[in-house]
């Protein structure tokens, strides 16, 4: 996106401004529901690991590495 920005060589339009205001709205939006979903992910495999799951090492290790990203 920046890119984009960028290669404009004269001054950018108000609906210009205005579409890239509203990209990165919804960029921040989508932003926030991956995080929540992440999240969740992490929570689900912390139960699966109290419950005893057999594989619990290894799903709270990728649980982890997901939310390290």
């Amino acid at each position: 996106m920046l890119e984009i920005i960028r290669s404009f060589s004269m001054p950018l339009a108000c609906e210009t401004l205005m579409l890239i205001q509203h990209f990165l709205q919804v960029l921040e939006a989508d932003m926030s529901q991956w995080d929540q979903k992440i999240s969740d992910l992490v929570e689900l495999g912390k139960e699966l690991a109290q419950e005893g799951h057999f594989d619990a090492d290894n799903i709270l290790s990728a649980s982890r590495s997901c939310q390290e990203k």
